[in-house]
């Protein structure tokens, strides 16, 4: 179930949500990682999905912080890690706390669930 996610942040660069072709781009990127239902709901409002809003800083990467059983799947809090041109390897330009849902259908983990959170002083900044 974290692998879907982890291979789920690596495709998030790729998506330029204010692209007109954003829509398309996400049914190619995400489509192997999310329910259906998800992906359509995106593409309806590209600009309430993940993916890449600037040229930079750009979502590098999701971290699991944590992972907690939910009925038949899990629910994990993780970070987007954010990236720009400056940063040294290892480094980040920020990140963007999320709650993800993951579920198994038809054999497969997916992403039913995706919610970035606001930073407040109590999110961890590590």
């Amino acid at each position: 179930a974290r692998a879907v996610v982890k291979d789920f942040g690596g495709e998030l660069q790729k998506v330029s949500l204010l692209d007109p072709s954003a829509s398309s781009t996400m049914a190619v990127q995400y489509s192997p990682y999310v329910v259906p239902e998800l992906l359509a709901a995106w593409q309806k409002d590209p600009e309430s999905a993940p993916g890449r809003l600037t040229s930079s800083p750009w979502p590098d990467r999701i971290e699991v912080v944590q992972t907690t059983p939910q009925g038949a799947g899990y629910v994990m809090q993780a970070a987007v890690l954010l990236k720009t041109s400056a940063e040294a390897e290892g480094e980040n330009a920020g990140i963007v706390p999320v709650i993800i849902q993951v579920v198994q259908r038809e054999g497969k983990w997916l992403i039913a669930a995706y919610q970035e959170q606001k930073l407040t002083a109590d999110t961890p900044a590590d």
